[in-house]
C-alpha cells in the first residue's frame, strides 16, 4: 500500500484488491478529505491505465503511466475512490 498525507488533514492511499469477483491486478486509490474546503493532492499512481471514479462517476483519471504523478481533487468533508480495472 502506498500512502500520502498532506498537511491539511487529507489522506490518499492506494490498495491492491484481492477480493472474489474483482479482476486480478485491480487496484484502488482512496482519498479522504476532512477539512471544510476542497483539497488538491499530488500522487504517484502505481499502475498504468485508466482510473474510474466509483462514488459518483465523475473526475476520471485516464491514460496514467505507471508511477505517473497526477494532481487529484478531493471534495471537502468527503472522499473519492478510483478503481483501475486491469
Amino acid at each position: 500500500m502506498s500512502h500520502f498525507t498532506s498537511s491539511r488533514a487529507s489522506s490518499i492511499f492506494s490498495v491492491e484488491l484481492l477480493a472474489k469477483g474483482i479482476p486480478k491486478n485491480a487496484s484502488a486509490l482512496v482519498a479522504l478529505n476532512f477539512p471544510g474546503d476542497d483539497q488538491w493532492v499530488r500522487f504517484a499512481l502505481p499502475h498504468a491505465g485508466d482510473y474510474h471514479e466509483m462514488l459518483h462517476g465523475d473526475e476520471p483519471v485516464p491514460g496514467v503511466e505507471a508511477g505517473g504523478i497526477r494532481t487529484l481533487r478531493v471534495p471537502s468533508n468527503y472522499g473519492r475512490v478510483w478503481l483501475l480495472r486491469a
